[in-house]
């Protein structure tokens, strides 16, 4: 009896190491597993959403958006999804985010420094295009969800329209750099921005850094704020900075678009 009972413990202790070995090989594989990119788990919920698949993507592109709260494709679909399941506040909210991102990351992609090549430049110029549509689907999908949309929003749904229309028809040549042309833009005239009352209560001074693309055409576009102020003080500059005058570079005796910075300053005396 003590024979077969040792045998029974030896045959129940070779079972357990075996399966405590065959636990810990496999928790070993899965953590050797390389996990999902947010970009791979985007892409999924997009294509679920595309499949039909509404709640399956909105799991999904939130889950994405817990890793990375800075994506402006997954807060669109996330969007689109939404509005597929009648959630209409949520998706307004989803696609106010989208359209801040994607016009931050269309201003970020055409200052990320002046192309080389002639090749470069006009891939640039086309992939601004496709930019500038999906900020535009953004904020139409927000603008059609809000009863009374702000005028900011209606003046970036202006620019951003503008911008297209420029994009669309300009000669795809692309935008260059002061050293790059023959002839550098010349200002004519620069009105200079006016203080907000808020701005003036709370004694905000300093200066405001601007990038700009000084078209072909004669017009200031792709604005950026490169150093800001607050209480409206940026807003204020980039209106100012709209109405400049200019005489538009040239490129072998053609006028070209060209980036610029520019700098207001704000003081009180």
């Amino acid at each position: 009896m003590k024979n077969s009972s040792n045998l029974v413990s030896r045959s129940t202790i070779r079972l357990f190491l075996w399966l405590a070995v065959g636990v810990v090989a496999a928790t070993s594989a899965n953590a050797q597993q390389p996990a999902s990119s947010v970009s791979e788990d985007r892409d999924r919920g997009i294509q679920l959403y595309k499949q039909g698949d509404t709640k399956g993507a909105i799991e999904v592109l939130r889950a994405t958006l817990n890793r990375d709260k800075e994506d402006g494709d997954a807060w669109h679909y996330l969007g689109l999804a939404l509005l597929g399941v009648a959630d209409k506040n949520e998706a307004r909210k989803a696609f106010e985010r989208a359209a801040k991102l994607r016009i931050d990351n269309l201003s970020n992609f055409n200052y990320t420094g002046p192309p080389k090549t002639d090749e470069e430049r006009k891939a640039r110029w086309q992939a601004t295009l496709a930019r500038l549509d999906s900020a535009l689907e953004s904020v139409e999908h927000y603008m059609a969800l809000t009863p009374k949309p702000s005028s900011e929003w209606r003046t970036r749904l202006d620019n951003l329209h503008k911008d297209k229309e420029y994009y669309e028809n300009a000669p795809n040549t692309g935008i260059f750099s002061a050293k790059d042309v023959t002839t550098k833009a010349r200002i004519v005239s620069k009105p200079g921005p006016t203080y907000t009352e808020e701005a003036r209560n709370h004694n905000v001074v300093g200066t405001v850094v601007l990038r700009a693309v000084f078209s072909y055409d004669g017009t200031v576009r792709n604005i950026v704020v490169v150093r800001g102020l607050t209480h409206g003080l940026n807003e204020k500059t980039v209106e100012a900075a709209r109405k400049i005058k200019f005489i538009p570079a040239t490129k072998d005796g053609r006028p070209v678009s060209m980036y610029m910075q520019l700098e207001y300053n704000f003081n009180l005396y």
